[in-house]
């Protein structure tokens, strides 16, 4: 049976009819995993969020030019650091050549071969190339992997499978990289 979580975002108070006359809806529906997630606005008159809480951050250093480093604990910790309750962990990562993903943390060889089978299909030179850096290869591969997750949280606790883990990908390393992560609280 799924769950149903509500969460706050902004309504259509004051927001003109578009596309035919409809308006914006002031929930949206999101299915994560089997959990029915419900958000629905929560503003102030003059439509700027309430009670806006700063997505909190926390560094990363990577010792490779290309690796997966598991960051589940470090973005469960900070869930940890308040009374969270149910909702959503949105981690983004604010780097054009590092990504983040969910996948397998029970076994590291799962890792080299994403990371074999990125440096296969993406060479790191290729004499059509243009970018003056060098690490257009690393470009691409984080756009590939992606800038963000988003992750269901019940009971203060990310509801990630058996077997998954939250990683940064980093592709032009090493580096100091930056991690942000914001709990949005649901509403029951």
């Amino acid at each position: 049976s799924a769950r149903h979580y509500s969460l706050s975002t902004c309504g259509t108070e004051g927001i003109q009819p578009r596309l035919g006359g409809s308006t914006f809806p002031d929930r949206l529906h999101l299915l994560f995993f089997g959990h029915r997630v419900r958000m629905k606005s929560k503003c102030v008159n003059d439509d700027r969020l309430e009670g806006r809480e700063e997505m909190e951050t926390f560094n990363v250093r990577s010792n490779q030019s290309m690796e997966f480093i598991e960051i589940t604990h470090q973005v469960q910790n900070l869930l940890h650091q308040e009374d969270r309750g149910n909702g959503l962990a949105y981690v983004f990562i604010p780097h054009t050549t590092a990504g983040v993903t969910i996948n397998e943390n029970a076994d590291p060889t799962v890792m080299h071969d994403i990371i074999a089978d990125l440096q296969r299909l993406i060479p790191s030179r290729q004499p059509y190339y243009k970018h003056r850096e060098g690490n257009s290869a690393s470009h691409f591969m984080a756009s590939i992997m992606g800038s963000s997750v988003v992750v269901p949280v019940e009971g203060g606790q990310i509801a990630l499978g058996t077997w998954q883990g939250i990683f940064l990908c980093e592709f032009d390393g090493p580096r100091t990289r930056k991690v942000y992560v914001k709990f949005i609280p649901g509403i029951e």
